[in-house]
């Protein structure tokens, strides 16, 4: 009978399954590791040695100095220049100046023009996250950094509370973590403003500090350009400079202790891929210059920054010098992400990054300096005003006050060619300007006040 048939077919059929042994089953497809949320910071003007993360006095950075116990921190970090545009330009392509080409910016006749735009074809970090399947957030606080800048190029879900301090920027990403889709994972880029001038002064910081207080009260909430010509006329100039670096060093602390909320508060923020970092240093009466863009000496290039990896308990130093604008090769390698073309550097993770030279760069109307640091020596070669080049020794002179270009002849001519070698593989790009806002005289004159931009020359 067919019934019968069938019986004995399907029979031999589970015989013969039996003696193929386990090997004949198909293995279950082993899931997906899921992947980490990404969390990169940028604050805005912090210089390196004025947080207690790299051994300032004061305790500046108490919520740094924890997450360093499971992060990797890079003690000789650099900036890719000494002012907002250019560097964080790096931090989003992992491109030097001159080849995403956003280093300039003028005032002229009462408007801001020429501000150079980061261009539409490079591939950003949040562009390549999102293309990864992240959803990407991106808050800014800095009228610099921004969507008419080019700078929200593959987020997502973009605001810019402009000058706001750092809790009310809290409050945007909060929100804005809160509205994310779920099931995929999140790449969010957080740049709080503070501590740039004019500085505020931050209880109970500053009330603990040894400072003048009738300069404290004169200096806060000052402009960067009525500072500096406060500071060419001080009759106290050591009082001043306290005073200053008392402010500045509040406005550290209160940053760390908004950055503590925010993690708190972001239950993704436990399990995340990490990265804290700044976009330039500040000189403080330095040189004879208060603010930042004046030169590529360490005050305004040398940075914190620090990567927690997930799963991580324990952390580590690392003392070569490290460029921050390798943080989008990083992060993506660290993620497991494939890098866009372009990105050839080693990752700050890898042991070939000992041997990448640091490029720094700074372009503006007046001043035009490139600068390298390999090893413990930093070679700065400057174009404009005057052609000048100087040598400093960073182990044994790390205020870069005697310059050794005379006296280290040989060295100077190697690390001169070294500095030519980073800039001539690294090409050349012109980027777009654009007018910016010159219907809004209050955002231009803001601006230039906090030195953004240049007086540049008269039509």
């Amino acid at each position: 009978m067919p019934s019968a048939r069938l019986a004995a077919l399907l029979l031999l059929a589970l015989a013969v399954a039996g003696s193929r042994g386990p090997a004949a089953a198909t293995p279950p497809a082993a899931p997906a590791p899921a992947r980490p949320d990404v969390i990169l910071v940028t604050i805005d003007t912090l210089r390196a040695d004025r947080c207690s993360l790299h051994g300032a006095a004061r305790p500046t950075t108490p919520f740094l100095d924890e997450l360093a116990r499971t992060s990797v921190v890079f003690d000789a970090a650099y900036s890719a220049s000494s002012w907002t545009p250019p560097s964080m330009a790096s931090i989003f392509t992992g491109l030097a100046p001159r080849t995403h080409g956003v280093v300039k910016g003028a005032v002229r006749d009462g408007k801001a023009v020429n501000q150079q735009v980061l261009d539409e074809s490079f591939t950003t970090i949040a562009e390549s996250f999102r293309a990864a399947g992240y959803h990407t957030i991106g808050v800014s606080s800095n009228a610099h950094v921004v969507k008419r800048t080019g700078f929200a190029q593959g987020f997502d879900a973009f605001r810019a509370p402009l000058w706001k301090g750092a809790n009310e920027v809290n409050a945007v990403v909060r929100k804005l973590v809160a509205e994310r889709p779920t099931g995929r994972p999140m790449f969010l880029w957080v740049h709080y403003f503070d501590p740039h001038t004019p500085y505020v002064p931050h209880a109970p910081w500053i009330d603990s500090y040894d400072v003048d207080f009738g300069w404290v009260e004169r200096c806060a909430g000052v402009e960067q350009e009525a500072l500096l010509a406060e500071a060419k006329t001080a009759g106290d100039p050591a009082a001043m400079k306290a005073a200053l670096y008392g402010l500045y060093d509040s406005e550290i602390a209160y940053v760390d202790a908004a950055l503590r909320r925010l993690f708190e508060a972001l239950p993704a923020s436990r399990g995340a891929l990490v990265a804290i970092t700044s976009d330039h240093g500040e000189t403080i009466m330095n040189r004879g210059w208060i603010g930042h863009g004046n030169g590529l000496y360490d005050e305004e290039t040398r940075v914190p920054l620090l990567i927690r990896l997930p799963g991580k308990a324990s952390g580590r130093r690392v003392t070569r010098p490290v460029a921050n604008a390798d943080l989008y090769p990083t992060l993506l390698d660290a993620a497991g992400l494939p890098r866009p073309p372009g990105l050839e550097r080693p990752g700050l993770l890898a042991g070939g990054a000992a041997e990448a030279p640091v490029l720094l760069e700074l372009s503006r109307t007046e001043t035009v300096e490139a600068a390298v640091r390999s090893g413990r020596h930093k070679l700065i070669r400057r174009y404009a005003p005057q052609p000048a080049i100087e040598l400093y020794d960073l182990a044994s002179d790390p205020q870069e006050q005697r310059d050794l270009a005379e006296s280290e002849a040989a060295l100077r001519a190697r690390l001169s060619a070294t500095l030519q070698s980073a800039l001539d593989t690294a090409p050349a790009r012109a980027a777009d300007g654009q007018e910016t806002v010159p219907a809004d005289p209050e955002l231009i004159e803001r601006l230039r006040s906090l030195g953004y931009l240049e007086p540049g020359e008269k039509k």
